[in-house]
């Protein structure tokens, strides 16, 4: 079992992403990644954003916890947080070189995009809801 940080960063009613490449496919995720043992969440979600993007960040509130299985040994646990970007116009890639791009996305636009794990629904519904209540999501990280 593992546990992964994952950031809601929003500008102007979008959502961003970044898109991963790995073993010929590519793919986006929530800014974020993994938690080292002994680690706070919070910590590693900003450390994680920093090695992405090269963005300093303020973590406000934990929005949703997933639950998922990227495969049959791999268990993970993502804490999921509304996390307020430092000068969100200075994005650039940082040194993490599975990160080969990322974007801002509308709600309407996350349906065409491979998102792991798929909580297109839940994204959606932050973004055009604009509040949100804490809650659990299982989902399997690929069908």
């Amino acid at each position: 079992m593992r546990v992964r940080a994952a950031a809601l960063i929003v500008k102007n009613g979008t959502l961003l992403l970044v898109k991963h490449a790995k073993n010929y496919k590519t793919y986006w995720l929530l800014p974020g990644g993994g938690v080292k043992l002994g680690e706070p969440v919070k910590s590693a979600l900003k450390r994680e954003i920093r090695e992405e993007i090269n963005l300093e960040s303020r973590i406000k509130e934990l929005v949703f916890l997933v639950e998922t299985f990227s495969s049959k040994e791999d268990h993970i646990i993502q804490p999921t947080y509304y996390v307020e970007a430092i000068d969100v116009d200075t994005i650039h890639l940082g040194g993490d070189g599975r990160v080969t791009g990322f974007g801002f996305f509308r709600a309407r636009e996350l349906d065409g995009l491979t998102i792991y794990p798929d909580i297109k629904d839940e994204l959606k519904d932050f973004l055009e809801k604009k509040y949100w209540t804490l809650r659990y999501i299982y989902k399997k990280w690929v069908n």
